[in-house]
């Protein structure tokens, strides 16, 4: 089973969220309702600005074992700690 069919879809950023870029490659996300904010590290902030409702998490994992040139496995892992976390902080939801 994919991590797409395990999470039951494609991840997209909800429509509450906005994120900037910030340096050394951290980016501040924050729920616009609430105020609240969160500091994602470079590996999150690389994957959050890749969320664009179109990429799978197949996708995803591949894309980062690209850039930080780590095992697939090793991607898979980070994508889908980082989406179970997304996902419970109302930052993303799943596109079928």
């Amino acid at each position: 089973m994919t991590l797409s069919e395990q999470f039951g879809g494609i991840p997209t950023i909800t429509s509450t969220q906005a994120g900037r870029e910030m340096q050394a490659g951290a980016t501040i996300v924050v729920d616009c309702p609430s105020g609240t904010y969160r500091l994602l590290n470079e590996t999150a902030s690389f994957l959050w600005s890749r969320i664009d409702g179109d990429r799978s998490t197949e996708q995803l994992s591949q894309d980062l074992t690209e850039e930080f040139e780590i095992t697939l496995e090793q991607a898979q892992a980070d994508v889908r700690t980082f989406l179970e976390g997304a996902v419970s902080r109302g930052m993303i939801t799943w596109k079928a």
